[in-house]
């Protein structure tokens, strides 16, 4: 048996129409604009991270993905049992459908482990784990990485210090293990902080480590 047609109007205010089968209700904006998009491009298949970015481009990639979870459920329930072949989506997947980890060991005998990945349309290169905190963050040539135990107040000792000493903070992330656990800044920043700077942020945070990376970004 054939699906059934799922019909769009998009101007003038949003309609759905399933024949056979009449109107249709779709409440949610997002749940709108999201059968819209894919009505443009019948047949083609669309990844979660790609819709979630196109969607909700001014949320955090873990909330954009919740989003998208939570339209998509309320979208199927909106189409019914029978429209649901139109909006066919795949078992949720994990989290990152390309991931690279690369683990070593340094100079002093301490194991590190890094993994990134591509999200996006634009494949976009991401950091997405440091030594098993998670994060979403874009790789930048300048970055910085403080693991400390987590309490109040150390964000902004970092960006005071950064702000001295005439350092754009472009980006930053904080992960943790549990609340007053250990816990991570991952920074990107506009310039190369000096040494002399990262040890004073270490020193004033009572940071268990901090380290600088510049990358050769092509």
């Amino acid at each position: 048996m054939a699906p059934p047609r799922l019909g769009l109007t998009v101007l003038g205010g949003f309609q759905a129409r399933l024949d056979p089968g009449g109107s249709l209700s779709v409440p949610s904006r997002k749940g709108q604009a999201l059968l819209a998009y894919l009505a443009l491009s019948p047949g083609r298949t669309h990844s979660r991270d790609a819709l979630a970015a196109l969607l909700w481009a001014d949320s955090p990639a873990e909330q954009a993905r919740a989003s998208l979870r939570h339209v998509l459920a309320v979208t199927r329930r909106a189409l019914g049992p029978p429209a649901r072949r139109c909006l066919i989506t795949d078992a949720e997947s994990p989290d990152w459908r390309n991931l690279v980890t690369l683990r070593g060991t340094l100079a002093g005998g301490q194991g590190i482990s890094v993994s990134g990945t591509l999200t996006g349309p634009r494949q976009v290169e991401k950091l997405v784990e440091v030594n098993g905190f998670e994060m979403e963050i874009a790789l930048a040539e300048h970055m910085v990485f403080l693991s400390y135990t987590d309490r109040p107040g150390i964000v902004g000792v970092v960006g005071q210090i950064l702000g001295s000493e005439g350092i754009n903070i472009a980006g930053m992330q904080v992960s943790r293990d549990t609340r007053g656990g250990h816990a991570l800044i991952t920074l990107t920043v506009d310039s190369a902080i000096p040494p002399v700077v990262l040890e004073d942020i270490t020193a004033t945070i009572g940071a268990v480590a901090g380290r600088a990376v510049s990358l050769a970004m092509s």
